[in-house]
């Protein structure tokens, strides 16, 4: 009876795979992806879980097994059938049996297998890899990445750079935000960027205020309050501020931030019964009752007759808000 090899069909996902023993890996050459594969690859994994691990695709993890196999760098643990399957006898050899039709396969797997006794019923995990191969091959693939990151946040930069000659001020602040998220501890790029807004936004604030004021029509809060806050920041204006931090309440939306936009209505319009009233709302959502009764007081004493403020010192002293 004929030895042969085991074969896995192609993109089997719950078969083990190991690296080949004596096998360099850093003569492979191997693309990043690959790279990041065969990282994975520890005796145990199947190409299921190198999936799950990397955020491939099981087919995309499949071909680049196909092709380290290829390679000879790459090969696949007996199926969990195969082991069952064994025959003492050829446990000892290394030679395994499988039944298969009207045929019986032996696979032998004595150059990867030590020798072990006949009351064994597990088959040793395949030999590990080189822990040096594989952090070279970890540090290759981090430089490749960090050098992509960096190649890309440049070009961003330059479309930027393009867009301000043009004067075209909202495309380049688009580009310089993706460069941003490209390197988002560059200080120099966040206050770059948020230049480029409020120029951008000086030029456009009426258009912003009008669009926060159709979104509030039709009922959308969370794009209103972001219209209002790009016309603020473009003109500066309680008023702007004030719509601002009411509609992100209204989308319930971030507290901080309502918070923020509130304080800056305030500090320019200390007067307006208005703003002191929505920071009190801003309070109340963050169930600050003391500040949110201070802040309606200051707007009673500014509009003594103020029904909506009476209302809104009631509903928080009962504790409903």
């Amino acid at each position: 009876m004929a030895l042969v090899e085991p074969e896995v069909p192609q993109g089997t996902p719950d078969v083990a795979l190991f690296l080949v023993p004596g096998v360099d890996l850093r003569e492979l050459s191997a693309a990043p992806a690959e790279a990041f594969v065969l990282a994975c690859i520890d005796g145990r994994s199947t190409q299921a879980e190198i999936a799950l691990t990397t955020g491939l695709s099981v087919e995309a993890v499949a071909r680049i097994v196909d092709s380290l196999v290829a390679r000879a760098a790459v090969g696949f643990a007996p199926p969990q059938s195969a082991r069952q399957a064994v025959a003492p006898s050829a446990q000892q050899s290394g030679a395994y049996a499988v039944a298969g039709g009207a045929s019986e396969q032996r696979l032998d797997l004595s150059r990867e297998q030590p020798a072990r006794s006949a009351s064994s019923s597990s088959i040793p995990a395949p030999p590990s890899r080189s822990g040096r191969a594989v952090e070279d091959l970890k540090q290759r693939y981090e430089q490749r990445l960090a050098r992509a990151r960096d190649e890309q946040r440049e070009h961003y930069v330059t479309l930027s750079n393009e867009a301000a000659a043009r004067n075209d001020l909202v495309a380049a602040a688009n580009a310089l935000r993706v460069a941003c998220s490209l390197a988002l501890g560059n200080l120099e790029l966040a206050g770059d960027l948020a230049e480029l807004e409020r120029r951008a936004a000086a030029g456009m604030w009426e258009s912003y205020a009008e669009r926060g004021k159709y979104a509030a029509l039709e009922g959308r809060p969370a794009e209103a309050a972001e219209a209002y806050e790009r016309a603020a920041i473009g003109h500066p204006n309680a008023s702007l501020y004030e719509r601002a931090a009411f509609y992100l309440l209204e989308a319930q939306g971030d507290v901080k931030r309502a918070a923020a936009l509130a304080k800056q209505a305030v500090a320019l319009a200390p007067n307006s019964a208005r703003c002191h009233l929505v920071l009190a709302r801003v309070y109340a959502a963050a169930k600050l009752r003391d500040s949110a009764l201070a802040e309606l007081e200051r707007a009673r004493a500014i509009e003594p007759g103020s029904v909506v403020v009476k209302e809104w010192i009631q509903r928080v002293k009962r504790g409903d808000f």
